[in-house]
């Protein structure tokens, strides 16, 4: 039989997967017996049947699109945005005097704070949501950019000098090459940062007949309709969990062939 089929995955701890069986199971158990209440904290057969129905009718599904959309645009946006106003930042002192005023300011705030704000300049909708989830993954990206920048060895950027390279071929071919293990760090920051604020912003901007998953969370909840709420719960881990996955991967891959290219 062929070893790659047999091989637990890397990601996946046999400890740690018995312990969340043994705490379902108790969970059950506890539930069935009636030493839980079922009308405030639902039962796992529970669940796994809402979750099952909404799945199987379709209902799921667009809360589930439309969270991620709102994520991954969120996510590019900080990205590119990140990089490119960090490469300036770390690469012009001027700049950086400017702009380290206006992100120190709005550092330290909430941003889902900015919601209410937002809802008020752009209306209902993706946009106030998608734009509190750029600010937030904004940062990770940006900070990540500086730092990967400014460590770079002076000697690779003198090297580059005296093989006749001109600045323009130094930022591209050396500084940002360089900086990729940070940038990749920041962008998986970001990528967690984007979902987990358009999740909590969906939830703050709740209005009749919405969409998103952070909104079938809160929406169910005010309906006092807590397996759906605890399967709106579990789909969120379940997307956020495999965008964290695949951003692991992605970085681990780029990296490989990185050091094999050299």
């Amino acid at each position: 039989m062929n070893r790659n089929l047999t091989r637990i995955p890397s990601y996946i701890d046999p400890l740690g997967s018995l312990a969340f069986v043994i705490v379902v199971l108790l969970w059950e158990s506890l539930s069935t017996w009636g030493l839980i209440d079922v009308k405030f904290f639902s039962s796992p057969s529970a669940i796994g049947s809402t979750l099952y129905l909404l799945l199987a009718s379709g209902k799921l599904w667009p809360h589930v699109y439309t969270t991620l959309y709102r994520s991954l645009l969120a996510f590019t946006l900080a990205g590119v945005l990140g990089i490119l106003v960090g490469l300036l930042m770390a690469l012009y002192r001027q700049i950086d005097r400017q702009l380290s005023v206006v992100f120190g300011v709005f550092y330290p705030l909430p941003k889902v704070a900015l919601v209410p704000i937002l809802m008020l300049w752009l209306g209902l909708g993706d946009a106030p949501v998608i734009t509190v989830g750029a600010i937030s993954a904004l940062y990770p990206v940006l900070l990540n950019m500086i730092a990967g920048v400014r460590r770079i060895d002076a000697t690779l950027v003198r090297a580059a000098m005296d093989l006749g390279a001109n600045y323009s071929q130094i930022v591209v071919k050396v500084i940002i090459p360089a900086s990729t293990p940070a940038i990749l760090a920041g962008l998986k920051l970001a990528i967690a940062q984007s979902f987990i604020t358009v999740v909590a912003s969906e939830m703050i901007s709740f209005a009749p007949g919405g969409v998103g998953l952070g909104w079938l969370v809160t929406s169910r909840g005010y309906e006092g309709d807590v397996s759906t709420v605890f399967a709106g719960l579990v789909s969120l881990a379940i997307v956020g969990g495999s965008l964290l996955l695949l951003a692991d991967r992605f970085e681990k891959k780029l990296l490989r062939w990185r050091r094999e290219e050299r």
